[in-house]
């Protein structure tokens, strides 16, 4: 393409949109630039606007031997300042008392200059870029891969006969580059996290065999009436371990069949949900650490939904209540059943006062649905996983209804449990 064939000059000077690239400046953009019909100043700044990731548009200051003394800044891209703490230079302004790394910036403006054909480009490594703490190219949570270059171009381009010519400099479009690595993460993230979920169904299905029968023989084992008091109080206690286990195994086993949309629920119709309730309240009311367990269930409530999965939403509720109390006191828990509307029930498990509660950020953080997500206080308080919260979340949802915490930090955690009376699949 000949520069007099759009811009109306008679001159020999290369055309700087032959120049650049191909992969930093698109046909569409070169052909507005052709029809625009204006001066190659003019065409620079347009190109200024349009290019994928612009730094600035010099003007260079001469000495009288053609060496580059200062820069007039025409243009700057502020967001090549975004991370830096000092805002971006003033257009019109001297590189020597404003650009970053004026020293550092000037050889490279005039190899350009010098250059026969206007252009020079420099390759640095991300890793040596990021590494300066001053670098208009950080990016504080960017994760570039090692060998990531790079590219800054700086193109001389030339002007109508009576002004100088001006140096156009842009990189290679790190905001894509961070996209696409952004997305390279996410793949790596989805594939670990499907090979997560298929380590927890294959791990909980090959253990929930032993377990069962491990459990079949414990209880077996206890019926027996020859047993010394204290060989039955230790199968006792194992047992209750080996339950405690049987139910991680479960959650682990629904965790990996929800994330992986297998997993039905079945439907009883017409169960009294209170008996339900009563049947926890019977598990924890003896438990150690419980100082009351009370319930005040409507017995009239009536509902059609998975009586398991309802009952081990409910128990694992009741066993975080009893289980994160604060520390040197028991528990109090009371569960509540009640008609919500015409169409809901409830059910409320509140271990105020004596409860840990949490933070306003904790429960920020629950909602996030993160599976293995834990408060610093509940870690410090009791072992644990954190499957069982998401998984009651996510078996609530499934029943056609919702999950909802109150929290004071040091005061204790109310959770409602909000389940309609009939499911609409």
């Amino acid at each position: 393409m000949n520069a007099k064939d759009w811009t109306g000059f008679d001159t020999d000077k290369w055309n700087f949109l032959d120049q650049i690239p191909e992969e930093l400046f698109s046909e569409a953009q070169e052909e507005s630039l052709v029809q625009s019909g204006f001066d190659f100043a003019y065409a620079a700044r347009l190109f200024f606007l349009v290019s994928p990731s612009p730094v600035a548009l010099h003007a260079p200051v001469l000495n009288a031997d053609g060496t580059i003394r200062d820069i007039e800044l025409l243009r700057a891209n502020p967001a090549w300042y975004r991370y830096r703490p000092t805002p971006p230079p003033e257009n019109g302004s001297l590189g020597t008392d404003t650009r970053f790394k004026f020293d550092e910036l000037v050889p490279h403006l005039q190899a350009c200059w010098d250059t026969p054909r206007g252009v020079h480009t420099q390759r640095l490594n991300i890793a040596e870029a990021l590494s300066d703490p001053e670098s208009p190219y950080r990016y504080p949570d960017s994760m570039f891969s090692a060998d990531y270059q790079l590219v800054t171009h700086w193109i001389r381009i030339p002007t109508d006969q009576s002004e100088p010519d001006i140096i156009l400099e842009f990189c290679n479009d790190l905001d894509r580059a961070a996209l696409e690595n952004y997305a390279q993460q996410d793949r790596r993230l989805e594939q670990l996290l499907m090979q997560r979920q298929k380590w927890l169904g294959d791990a909980s299905h090959e253990l929930r065999g032993p377990l069962n029968a491990a459990a079949m023989s414990l209880n077996v084992t206890t019926r027996r009436n020859d047993l010394p008091e204290g060989v039955l109080a230790t199968l006792k206690i194992a047992e209750r371990s080996l339950l405690q286990m049987s139910d991680l195994v479960r959650d682990m086993f629904d965790t990996a069949k929800l994330e992986n949309d297998a997993f039905e629920l079945s439907i009883n119709p017409n169960v009294p949900v209170h008996e339900i309730v009563d049947e926890i309240v019977d598990e924890f009311a003896s438990s150690s650490g419980v100082l009351s367990l009370r319930s005040v269930p409507d017995q009239t409530i009536e509902a059609s939904l998975d009586r398991d999965r309802i009952r081990q939403v409910l128990r694992n509720l009741v066993s975080n209540a009893v289980k994160y109390r604060q520390a040197d006191k028991q528990a109090t828990v009371a569960i509540l059943l009640r008609r919500a509307d015409d169409t809901h029930f409830e059910i409320v498990v509140d271990d105020t006062p004596n409860g840990l509660g949490m933070t306003k950020t904790d429960l920020e953080a629950l909602e996030s649905s993160e599976p293995f997500w834990r408060a610093a206080t509940a870690i410090a308080a009791a072992s644990g996983t954190g499957l069982g919260v998401q998984l009651s979340r996510k078996l609530v949802e499934r029943s056609g209804g919702e999950l909802r915490y109150e929290s004071n930090f040091g005061v204790g955690t109310i959770a409602t449990v909000r389940l309609p009376y009939s499911l609409q699949t």
